[in-house]
């Protein structure tokens, strides 16, 4: 069984929040590993966002230009 990087951040950041690592460099990469995950986490979650407001903004623009069809038809 392997562990995965995001399983491993967890770990490092558990052992951190309990002071089990001590030495200030492992503190160190521990707390940057969590940033980076963190900062990771919120660029998907941005990506997400504006995928959805593309897709909605497609979906105004469809149904903008049928109005518009219909309006010039009559």
């Amino acid at each position: 069984m392997s562990i995965s990087s995001e399983d491993e951040e967890d770990v490092s950041e558990a052992a951190l929040e309990a002071g089990l690592i001590k030495d200030p460099k492992s503190q160190e990469i521990a707390h940057l590993r969590e940033v980076v995950s963190r900062l990771c986490r919120e660029v998907e979650h941005y990506w997400s966002t504006l995928d959805f407001y593309q897709r909605e903004a497609e979906h105004v623009k469809e149904a903008l230009s049928s109005v518009k069809r219909k309006l010039t038809s009559h």
